[in-house]
């Protein structure tokens, strides 16, 4: 007969616990109790690890998806960017306007030309004069 009552045999123990599928060795070295506090501290460890992974991997995808906000933001060694409107002349061509307008210290003219496309919506070949292109530019004053 088993014992139901606050304290038992250790040979009701142990067979106890080889009946439910447990070697005679992990009853011996972790009673229940123990081993109880063993499982729900490992489930805490596992769960702090697995919202720490999930924290790291949105850090890691905000960093890489995030960008930088364009106006008024101090880029470089303290420059601001800014636009401006520029009408294009005959002649004119993205790197002579890259070579005027663009700060070389907070990007490089390949760079820079390629903003230029992507804000206008052009390809680079295709600059025809008469028109109006909208060129960033870098000033180290901050204008209102």
């Amino acid at each position: 007969m088993i014992n139901r009552g606050r304290y038992m045999k250790r040979s009701d123990y142990l067979n106890r616990r080889q009946r439910n599928g447990h070697s005679q060795a992990v009853a011996r070295t972790m009673p229940h109790r123990r081993r109880y506090s063993y499982i729900q501290s490992s489930f805490i460890l596992r769960m702090i690890l697995t919202l720490a992974a999930v924290i790291a991997t949105a850090l890691i995808i905000a960093g890489f998806f995030g960008g930088k906000a364009d106006a008024g933001v101090s880029e470089g060694a303290d420059f601001y960017k800014y636009y401006t409107s520029v009408m294009i002349k005959p002649g004119d061509t993205l790197t002579a306007l890259a070579l005027e307008y663009n700060e070389p210290r907070v990007k490089s003219d390949n760079e820079y030309i390629d903003e230029v496309c992507k804000i206008n919506g052009i390809d680079e070949d295709k600059i025809t004069s008469g028109k109006t292109l909208v060129l960033p530019y870098y000033s180290r004053e901050a204008k209102d």
